[in-house]
């Protein structure tokens, strides 16, 4: 087992209730992706485009939580396994659903910008399209 549950899907289902003064951004190179995460605690949120007007986040599932329902039941069951020849134990999964997620993806992508949902982004400036927090680039 091992490996890292991602839930893929668009800013504008997010929400933050509180607790945006801890909201910290981090890429691995200049044109990187964003990586987002709670400085108060250093616990991961999710992965962004640097381009806001390519509104996706793959959210970390273990970081996500609800009072009301599994989450499990609210987003579904698993659609996509991927990499899955670094994992960890055996037998090791299949990877599976490659190329539908990823048109799935692309087709929610295409269809905010459509709509103009793309600018409804918690992560992002509305009109600059600016981070709400600049980036650190790790060396």
């Amino acid at each position: 087992m091992g490996g890292t549950s991602i839930i893929q899907t668009l800013p504008k289902h997010l929400d933050f209730l509180t607790g945006t003064e801890h909201l910290a951004c981090i890429r691995l190179t200049e044109n990187g992706l964003l990586r987002w995460y709670a400085a108060c605690c250093n616990t991961p949120i999710g992965n962004t485009s640097p381009n806001f007007k390519l509104s996706f986040i793959g959210l970390i599932h273990n970081c996500l939580s609800s009072d009301r329902v599994s989450l499990d039941d609210a987003l579904g069951t698993i659609r996509m396994h991927v990499s899955t020849q670094s994992a960890i134990g055996e037998p090791k999964p299949k990877s599976i659903g490659l190329l539908a997620g990823t048109l799935r993806v692309m087709v929610m992508v295409i269809r905010s910008r459509l709509d103009g949902s793309y600018k409804t982004n918690p992560f992002f400036i509305l009109g600059t399209g600016t981070p709400t927090v600049t980036p650190q680039v790790l060396n």
